[in-house]
């Protein structure tokens, strides 16, 4: 029955059962797609969601912390509405966390997310207060209990610095030891003393930042005193009269600076200060205790000290405004130790609460993730299963389907396919030979002309290359002798101007020495002549030689120098060819290298006239090669013929398998007549040339094509197939 069937209706049964197949596979995977999606949907609405609230809380843990430190660290209330607003953002995630707990019937993970909410508002509640704290002490150094302090602290040291007047009772001090010291000795030195003493102790006491009307009493005694101290200078009958003044305007001014001198008040200041300063910079409680101390210090020294009680008083005043300030600093200071203490611990509760509901969902969407991921492998093994089934049901349908249909064509097919493959090699080698025989003859004439003229230029340029450089390198050889020569001569030059110019200042040396004789020779006719003076008449020829012996001297002291500038003349002149000679010697050696690159010019031109002989030995190995060509282009030719002759038969052999293949699709026998008894064409082999002897040209439209060897227009059903 399945011989029966045609194939048309063979081939659709067979891909018909397979495209059943192929349906029930795609409903199966899009089962598994669909319940995969649900579960995966499930897992990131509950686990997924609840892990991620969980991370958001971790990281709006880590902003508060972060805008609790800034506030901390620049006291901007800006940080507390961020706080409080990540505080929010807390609660209403971790409220979201207790929903999906409640929704997914998971009582431990709401009592988490209840706890993380508590603790998140205890966390709040004592950074408020923190903040409030710090709202009390001040946010900056004039606001809250920090500008009273600094106030009290800039009162403090302008009240005390009135009665820091050290180098004024210094000055004082030194004035009447000047003052003793010149009542004593009664000499100017001291009285310059005390004048100079006075005059400072003037100048500071107007500069100084003393008590008001102590200072006014100490100008005015000041002045009563410099009065006394003038008349003492200028009546000395009543020295003690005045001096009597002097020492009770300067017991005046002692009282006056006793009753407003507190002794080291800056320094007992300071070391309040400075131990103020280390408490604000560490908070610790040492240096809360070194500044109580560094207070009371200062009362002690002030009691211990002559100043007025009102002054005094006022001075406690001050203190003890500073100290009511800084201990009101120091408790808050305290208490933001214990607030800070509280924040931390119920930060601290929230943080691993967090990190376990992050964990345990991580944990939990894991498994859920690991089993759904089972299921899905299983269910797509499950297709795949069903899926191989339904290809291997294919694969044995389309088996035997093909079988039985291509079984019977397969020795046609095999036969055309010979055929084919012969008809084939045998235009290939048609075209080939046509090809290489048209080329060779082409190339052949064009090497033959080329390769002629060729051979003639290179011969003449060969013989004159040869000429040339055997003449070049000759003159070169010349030439480089004669500069040699040269460049000796100009050494041997160079050497004989410096011997001349050596020469030259010695004799120099030789002629300053002649003038040295004469300068002497000079001095002794004159030292002769004064002698021949000094002995009158007895001494008068000698004189007259001693004239002559100088006139002698001066005249060789002439020639000597008139020898000296012709002989320094020679010498610059000698100098100035020595460097003239240098330079020619330089030039040479220049005109020599020129020399050895030439001779390296005329070497490469020899080494060119060589390579031109191997050109002209290449040249006739071609000449060879295209004899070879033309003995190679007749062979191609019989080849030509004999392919030519061998398609005729293989294309004959091709329409029989053509009509057994009509038969087998068709049922019916091929009733068109054979290519012999329709005309068939017969083939004749193309000559290479016409009759004139002129190489023929190929046309294109008398080549032939497959469909006219096997031609498939006589039946329509096997066109159309």
């Amino acid at each position: 029955m399945f011989q029966n069937m045609k194939l048309g209706l063979k081939i659709s049964g067979g891909f018909g059962l397979v495209l059943g197949l192929l349906l029930i596979v795609m409903g199966l995977y899009q089962f598994v797609v669909s319940t995969t999606s649900s579960k995966f949907q499930n897992l990131l609405h509950q686990e997924m969601a609840i892990k991620g609230l969980s991370g958001e809380i971790e990281a709006l843990m880590l902003e508060c912390r972060r805008n609790e430190k800034d506030f901390l660290i620049r006291l901007d209330k800006k940080y507390v509405e961020r706080l409080a607003e990540n505080i929010h953002q807390i609660t209403r995630k971790a409220a979201e966390i207790k929903k999906l707990g409640e929704d997914q019937n998971k009582p431990k993970i709401a009592d988490q997310a209840l706890l993380i909410i508590d603790n998140a508002k205890a966390y709040h509640d004592h950074f408020k207060n923190l903040v409030a704290s710090w709202e009390i002490q001040g946010l900056n150094h004039t606001s809250g209990l920090q500008g009273q302090f600094t106030e009290a602290a800039q009162i403090l040291a302008e009240d005390v610095r009135e009665y820091q007047i050290d180098d004024l009772n210094i000055a004082f001090l030194r004035m009447r030891e000047s003052e003793k010291d010149y009542i004593r000795a009664k000499n100017d030195r001291y009285k310059q003393k005390l004048i100079i003493s006075m005059n400072t102790y003037k100048k500071l006491l107007k500069e100084s930042s003393c008590e008001k009307n102590s200072k006014q009493t100490q100008l005015d005694a000041l002045a009563s005193y410099e009065e006394n101290f003038n008349q003492f200078l200028a009546d000395q009958g009543s020295q003690r009269l005045y001096y009597r003044v002097m020492k009770s305007q300067a017991a005046l001014m002692e009282s006056a600076i006793e009753d407003v001198f507190f002794p080291d008040a800056k320094a007992l200041v300071l070391d309040i200060r400075k131990n103020e300063k280390d408490y604000l910079l560490r908070e610790d409680e040492q240096y809360f205790k070194n500044t109580i101390a560094s207070i009371n210090n200062l009362l002690n020294a002030m009691a211990n000290s002559k100043i007025l009680q009102k002054h005094a008083d006022a001075v406690k005043t001050s203190l003890d405004q500073y100290k009511i300030a800084f201990e009101g600093l120091v408790a808050e200071k305290r208490e933001n130790i214990v607030l800070t203490a509280k924040m931390l611990e119920a930060i601290q509760k929230v943080e691993p609460i967090v990190e376990s509901l992050h964990t345990a969902m991580i944990k939990e969407s894991n498994e859920k993730e690991s089993a759904t991921i089972s299921q899905a492998s299983n269910m797509a093994k499950l297709a795949i299963s069903i899926g191989s089934g339904a290809v291997l049901i294919g694969i044995l349908l389309s088996f035997f389907i093909t079988r039985a249909v291509t079984k019977p064509i397969n020795r046609i097919i095999e036969g055309l396919s010979d055929g084919a493959n012969q008809v084939a090699s045998a235009s290939d080698q048609v075209s080939s030979a046509s090809q290489s025989l048209a080329s060779g003859s082409s190339q052949q004439a064009a090497a033959i002309e080329e390769t002629s003229s060729s051979m003639e230029e290179m011969s003449s340029m060969t013989s004159k290359n040869a000429d040339n450089a055997g003449h070049a390198d000759k003159l070169m050889k010349e030439a480089n002798l004669v500069v040699t020569t040269a460049n000796d001569s100009m050494a041997k030059l160079i050497q004989s101007m410096e011997d001349i110019s050596k020469a030259s200042k010695e004799t120099s040396k030789i002629i300053k020495t002649i003038d040295e004789i004469a300068f002497q020779t000079n001095l002794l006719a004159l030292n002769a002549a004064v002698e021949a003076a000094r002995a009158g008449e007895a001494g008068a020829g000698f004189a007259v030689v001693a004239d002559e012996v100088r006139n002698l001297a001066m005249r060789s002291a002439a020639a000597a120098r008139n020898t000296a500038e012709l002989i320094e003349g020679t010498v610059k002149k000698v100098e100035d060819g020595s460097q003239l000679v240098f330079m020619t010697n330089e030039a040479f050696g220049e005109v020599a290298g020129s020399t050895a690159k030439v001779g390296d010019l005329v070497a490469e031109i020899s080494e060119a006239s060589r390579e031109q002989s191997g050109g002209i030995e290449q040249v006739n190995k071609a000449v060879s090669e295209m004899d070879k060509i033309v003995q190679q282009n007749a062979a191609n030719a019989e080849e030509t013929a004999s392919g030519s002759e061998e398609m005729s038969a293989q294309a004959e052999q091709l329409n029989d398998y053509v009509d057994e293949l009509i038969v087998l699709v068709t049922g019916q026998k091929n009733q068109r007549p054979s290519r012999k008894e329709a005309g068939k064409p017969v083939y004749t082999q193309p000559t290479s040339h016409d009759p004139r002897g002129n190489k023929r040209r190929i046309d294109s439209n008398n080549e032939i094509k497959p469909d006219q060897v096997i031609p498939f227009d006589d039946d329509q059903d096997f066109k159309d197939f």
